[in-house]
């Protein structure tokens, strides 16, 4: 009886220790298993997403706002370039007229000899564009000396129409013929008896410059004088050029 009562009380123990052991573990699985502790899926994805857009549109601002300055960069290098050009243009026709000016001072040595000097020769600008028009008179209007004088001789000279039509087609092939011919945009080309004058439009750096190397080639030996000039204006860049040719040993 003493042993059956002590059985009872053992198993009466390691039943409520079992109970016990059950509800603890049943509320840890509760606990674990809130739905309000849960985090939402939703959320889990909708973060890296966001953070990956907002990352993209940075980066195409970004490549959109260096892409804008690159462009701005290439833009002032090719004006840059073109005002280097155009520079070199001028300064190569400022050399051709140095040359020209010390090859008639050789030439001119009794002048050099005579002690009194006239004042060299200028014509004002209504004068010139009784001739030509602006802003091509602006130029000659600058100029004096023996320039203006061969202007004066070739605008009021009588034209030898034979002579002046051959030197005139002769100009008009070489610069048809010319690489740099389609940048020139010709205004006149006029010849008279000794004398023709061209003038135009520069519609690229140097075009006037590599033309016009070609006329004193095919000018060689028969120039007496010749005056070229560029002149930057509203309109454009514009040149001009007179020259004076020796007389035909036929008409002499």
């Amino acid at each position: 009886m003493k042993h059956s009562t002590l059985f009872i009380t053992a198993l009466l123990l390691a039943l409520g220790s079992l109970f016990v052991g059950l509800q603890i573990g049943k509320a840890k699985l509760s606990s674990t298993s809130n739905p309000e502790q849960t985090i939402p899926t939703e959320s889990l994805q909708q973060g890296p997403s966001t953070l990956a857009t907002n990352l993209e549109q940075e980066s195409q601002l970004l490549i959109g706002k260096l892409k804008s300055e690159i462009q701005q960069l290439r833009s002032e290098l090719a004006q840059k370039d073109s005002l280097i050009a155009s520079m070199q243009s001028s300064l190569g026709l400022l050399e051709q007229q140095v040359e020209i000016a010390y090859e008639e001072v050789e030439m001119d040595e009794t002048a050099a000899a005579t002690p009194f000097h006239d004042e060299p020769l200028t014509l004002s600008l209504e004068a010139v564009e009784q001739y030509i028009p602006s802003p091509f008179a602006d130029i000659i209007a600058k100029q004096d000396g023996d320039m203006v004088e061969i202007f004066q001789r070739h605008h009021q000279a009588e034209i030898d129409s034979e002579w002046a039509t051959n030197e005139e087609q002769s100009f008009q092939d070489l610069i048809d013929n010319h690489p740099q011919g389609h940048n020139l945009k010709i205004d006149s080309i006029n010849c008279k008896q000794s004398t023709c004058e061209i003038r135009g439009y520069e519609l690229a750096p140097q075009a006037w410059m590599d033309v016009s190397a070609g006329f004193q080639q095919l000018n060689h030996g028969r120039s007496v004088s010749s005056y070229s000039t560029l002149f930057g204006t509203e309109e454009g860049t514009l040149f001009y050029m007179l020259s004076e040719y020796k007389p035909d040993p036929e008409d002499e």
